[in-house]
């Protein structure tokens, strides 16, 4: 069953900056200043601002997760085989341990400048897709 909620239920803001879920599935989602939880079986939000502890950064770092997890689907969505793989091993995707461009061209047997070139071509590809110009 999809139900639109607003200010009439309790949340905080009908101006929303990020949603995400925790663990138990409940919802929790980022105005401008507070933070709420919806309770998906009571269908409760509670509200949290600065003031009640919520730490400062708290707001940025859901929306920082929630790009993180939009990088991840792009780099498998909107690159090629090889230019995903050398996004994941120079920026540590996936578990990984950051490498440099001498490692990765030392796994494909190529130069580190034609890694570099990759690696632009892939970064160009995935702004374009974070900015909604995909072809």
């Amino acid at each position: 069953e999809f139900r639109n909620y607003g200010i009439e239920d309790g949340l905080p803001s009908e101006e929303v900056r990020s949603i995400t879920y925790d663990d138990r599935g409940n919802i929790w989602i980022a105005t401008d200043h507070i933070l709420c939880s919806f309770d998906v079986k009571k269908k409760v939000f509670t509200s949290f601002s600065t003031l009640e502890g919520v730490d400062d950064t708290m707001l940025s770092d859901i929306q920082d997760r929630d790009n993180r997890l939009l990088i991840r689907r792009l780099v498998g969505e909107c690159l090629t085989d090889r230019e995903a793989d050398v996004i994941r091993c120079r920026y540590g995707l996936g578990g990984r341990a950051p490498q440099t461009q001498r490692e990765v061209a030392k796994k494909y047997g190529i130069s580190r400048s034609y890694v570099s070139r990759i690696e632009k071509k892939a970064l160009e590809k995935l702004q374009q897709a974070m900015e909604g110009k995909v072809e």
